[in-house]
């Protein structure tokens, strides 16, 4: 059986790594864990991401839901989706209602921002949209 090979004394890999087995393992967790950080907030940030999604598309349904009844305004959804993004608070920053109200089609476009990890960094936008029939008398 062979024995396992070690870099030469004199090359860079030996250099950086270190001598020592104690020294390889530091120079190893000083080039690991930067990684395994950026890889767990890139997680978290995904997360909030998909939950801000989430939220718009809920809040566009709250919308719709208040504003496509029969004898119904475009201003009763917008007051709906307000006070559900109210009570929502911080899980979609920067959130504005779109209601848009023909006579026999409603549209809802909710849009904002996710909330960032670390606090003031705020980029990703999120949109959610409905759109349904309007109830009305036809006969």
């Amino acid at each position: 059986m062979r024995a396992p090979t070690r870099p030469p004394p004199n090359s860079a890999w030996a250099r950086l790594l270190g001598r020592g087995r104690r020294q390889r393992g530091v120079a190893e967790a000083a080039l690991l864990y930067p990684f395994l950080l950026l890889l767990t907030f890139t997680g978290l940030q995904l997360g909030f991401y998909f939950h801000a999604a989430q939220v718009a598309q809920a809040a566009a349904t709250v919308a719709f839901n208040g504003a496509h009844g029969l004898d119904a305004s475009a201003s009763d959804g917008d007051a709906a989706a307000t006070a559900f993004l109210d009570s929502r608070r911080g899980e979609l920053l920067a959130a504005s209602v779109d209601v848009q109200l023909t006579p026999t089609e409603l549209t809802v476009i909710v849009t904002g921002q996710a909330p960032g990890i670390i606090p003031g960094w705020v980029w990703l936008d999120v949109n959610g949209t409905y759109t349904g029939p309007v109830e009305r008398w036809t006969g």
